[in-house]
């Protein structure tokens, strides 16, 4: 009996050598030449990012670097990233780590609360650093840099300790500039009493995404960390030509504080009372010239 099982099992590994050796097997995340490209977020889910399809290798070398569609170099970005995030490349203790685990519908909520946060810190450490300035904005306070796009891609978690090992990818882009850049990241993510410390093992530049393609990231038009609001009082500036005021009609000289009684007669006229104030109102009605 015990012959035919062996033979069976030849049978299956025979199978299996000649179908591994015949037939052409794609990874999940190599999309055949026909298939339709993702190329927006099905949802708010880590699981639901799209990929970045659009980005290319060749480095974009501008002439001038005062100019106003300049951006960094990729060397110059890639020191950026390493001066910013303090990297120091060190090497892990895979007995103290899980395998590697994809991003997939069961993800841990600690992972994405880490995750989450770990964007924030990369936003906001780019747009504070010195060293992502360029040459023609020595004197900014914020670097003009948002995260248009990111990706979780790959997780790993500590056997001991609530720590995480995150793989990811996002899309920078500085305001106002040509292109923006696709940034893969490998973060150390560790739970902390206040919340999450992030150290950043390493960065590298995937490619350059290009203006055309940005409109398939959400770029917001206005930095939202930029809270300075002018919340004074409008203020009207005199007129250009005070020789002139008597050749010139509501409402342009109305808008002066150099009037005299008939010029004051006539805008208030020439002005819906009600949006007066009462005061001043009154005190017109007790000119005599006041029709």
């Amino acid at each position: 009996m015990w012959n035919y099982f062996l033979l069976f099992i030849i049978f299956l590994l025979v199978a299996y050598i000649w179908v591994k050796h015949r037939v052409e097997f794609f990874e999940d995340h190599y999309p055949g030449y026909n298939s339709t490209l993702q190329y927006s977020n099905a949802g708010e889910k880590l699981y639901e990012r799209h990929p970045v399809y659009s980005t290319i290798q060749e480095d974009l070398k501008l002439k001038y670097k005062k100019a106003y569609n300049y951006e960094l170099e990729n060397e110059a970005y890639q020191k950026a990233l390493v001066d910013t995030f303090q990297i120091k490349k060190s090497c892990i203790n895979d007995k103290d780590w899980s395998i590697v685990e994809p991003v997939s519908l069961t993800v841990n909520p600690l992972v994405e609360e880490a995750y989450r946060f770990t964007v924030e810190y990369i936003e906001g450490k780019v747009k504070t650093s010195d060293a992502f300035q360029l040459p023609d904005r020595v004197s900014i306070q914020l670097n003009p840099i948002q995260v248009v796009h990111d990706r979780l891609i790959s997780y790993q978690l500590h056997k001991k300790i609530p720590s995480f090992i995150l793989n990811l990818e996002v899309v920078l882009y500085r305001e106002a500039k040509y292109h923006a850049k696709a940034i893969g990241m490998t973060v150390k993510a560790e739970k902390t009493k206040g919340g999450w410390s992030v150290q950043v093992l390493d960065a590298w530049i995937n490619g350059v995404v290009f203006e055309d393609q940005l409109a398939l990231f959400p770029v917001v038009g206005n930095d939202v960390l930029n809270t300075n609001q002018n919340l004074s009082n409008a203020t009207f500036p005199e007129p250009k030509f005070p020789q002139r005021l008597q050749d010139v009609r509501f409402p342009e000289y109305c808008a002066s504080n150099n009037l005299d009684k008939n010029q004051q007669i006539q805008c208030v006229q020439a002005i819906d009372l009600r949006s007066l104030p009462d005061e001043f109102v009154q005190e017109m009605r007790k000119n005599p010239n006041y029709v």
